[in-house]
């Protein structure tokens, strides 16, 4: 019983931990939230229209868009991609305005306009999910400066960045013990061990 407790208790202080930094980033003003695969009391988080919508749009007045995990939709089912309809239906109703489809993108589109024309998905979710997206594009200037600074291209996955990468996640881990006085993520990573 006292395993248990300190079980749900260290879930609890989790959550309230990411619940916490979620409401700071959407007031902060982040523009997009990736859904996880995960499921949130037995229902999958692609689906889930009481957290996206309900919460994040709704509760916390996010203005940004909400994006799916690589291939999320099609995880809703249990076998996935089985009922691939009622996925693309769950999904987008539940409030995520785009979706990452990297294969069965065709089918997708067909799937979604058939459900569109046939007011199985509001025409209002899509156009929610348009003026999202839309509104960051704006926001982001990226219809003034579509492409991107190149110039620092050959920076990226320099040697020498890399080497301090093992550096700054140690630094990361020890001022967000030092913040949240050890918690979860001192039980899960203590003690630590480097071999550089």
């Amino acid at each position: 019983m006292i395993m248990e407790r300190t079980s749900s208790h260290t879930i609890l202080n989790s959550f309230c931990r990411i619940l916490r930094d979620t409401c700071y980033a959407v007031i902060r003003g982040v523009s997009t939230v990736m859904v996880s695969y995960s499921s949130w009391n037995g229902v999958k988080m692609h689906e889930n229209h009481h957290l996206i919508t309900d919460f994040l749009k709704n509760k916390l007045h996010f203005r940004g868009f909400v994006i799916s995990d690589w291939q999320g939709t099609d995880r809703i089912t249990s076998t996935p991609h089985k009922t691939y309809s009622y996925s693309i239906e769950a999904g987008i109703c539940a409030g995520i305005d785009m979706i990452m489809v990297p294969y069965t993108y065709t089918e997708f589109i067909d799937d979604l306009t058939s459900q569109v024309d046939n007011k199985i998905i509001p025409m209002s979710r899509i156009d929610d999910a348009v003026y999202r997206i839309l509104r960051v594009k704006f926001t982001m200037g990226l219809f003034e400066s579509p492409f991107a600074d190149l110039s620092l291209a050959g920076e990226l996955g320099k040697q020498e960045h890399r080497e301090l990468l093992p550096y700054q996640a140690l630094r990361y881990l020890a001022l967000k013990m030092q913040k949240d006085g050890g918690g979860l993520v001192g039980e899960l990573l203590l003690p630590i061990v480097l071999d550089l």
